[in-house]
């Protein structure tokens, strides 16, 4: 039978009121009376302490007994799982983690399909005529006007070139222009100067004024050996099968009755804005 902490005590006491003096005041049994691990459960009497006798925290799960373990834990006959619980909800965000290293170049993709064919593009500005004096004939001819005369007429006067048979269309017309003095003793104090209009047909080839060209003073040199020259370029807009021309004059209040020749070309092309 195991004996008690009180009959411990009461040994205890005894062995220390050896040789003291009678009547020594009396002290309270505490746990320094007592050697470290000298007291076994063998000590202590069945049920006798309680969880009040326990430090809160100072017993682990597996200073237990498994039949208490299994009955704090639900485990064992007789014990049914409780339903599973909600899930949680969703933590924050970890912070970032730090940039990985450039990875490996990869390898070359294959080559993508032909594309469709793309769709015809508007024509390009084309030379659509071309025309020059044929200097193996007779250079033309022009008539000798007064200074304050009348401008060429697409008529009547000397007729230089003239084109083929034109598409309708919109046209980018350049012509140049040479004029000669052919007389002789004339008045270098006047002046003697060459005019030219593009015609188309009858009519001026556009407004009156704009379809006009006019040379530089010619000199008053031996005939024909030195010449003036005009140019131009304008936008001309003509119907099927209509012809473009330059006629010209010479214009001068000298009194010399030579006249005059001039030679000429003309370059259309066709626009597309």
């Amino acid at each position: 039978m195991r004996k008690t902490i009180a009959i411990v005590c009461m040994t205890v006491l005894a062995v220390a009121g050896v040789g003291t003096a009678t009547g020594a005041t009396k002290r309270l049994f505490t746990g320094a009376d007592i050697k470290n691990r000298s007291l076994s459960g063998k000590d202590v009497k069945n049920r006798s302490l309680t969880g009040k006798d326990v430090k809160k925290g100072s017993l682990a799960l597996n200073t237990l007994s498994r039949a208490t373990r299994a009955r704090i834990l639900g485990i064992g006959p007789g014990n049914t799982p409780g339903s599973q619980g909600e899930a949680g909800g969703t933590g924050p965000a970890g912070p970032a983690g730090p940039k990985g290293d450039k990875g490996d170049k990869g390898d070359k993709g294959d080559k993508g399909d032909k594309g469709d064919k793309g769709d015809k593009g508007d024509p390009g500005s084309a030379l659509v005529a071309y025309a020059i004096t044929d200097t193996a004939e007779a250079v033309p001819q022009v008539t000798l006007e007064s200074a304050t005369g009348d401008d060429p007429s697409c008529t009547e006067d000397e007729l230089v070139i003239e084109t083929e048979a034109l598409p309708a269309g919109t046209y980018i017309v350049t012509g140049t222009l040479q004029y000669f003095d052919l007389g002789s003793g004339g008045d270098q104090s006047e002046q003697e100067f060459g005019v030219a209009r593009l015609c188309n047909g009858a009519d001026p080839a556009v407004a009156s004024a704009a379809s006009l060209t006019y040379s530089p003073d010619l000199p008053d040199v031996e005939p024909g050996t030195v010449g003036g020259q005009s140019s131009g370029s304008i936008q001309v807009t003509v119907e099927e099968g209509d012809q473009l021309s330059l006629r010209a004059l010479l214009r001068s209040d000298e009194a010399d009755t030579g006249g005059g020749a001039a030679g000429a070309n003309l370059i259309v092309t066709r626009y597309n804005p």
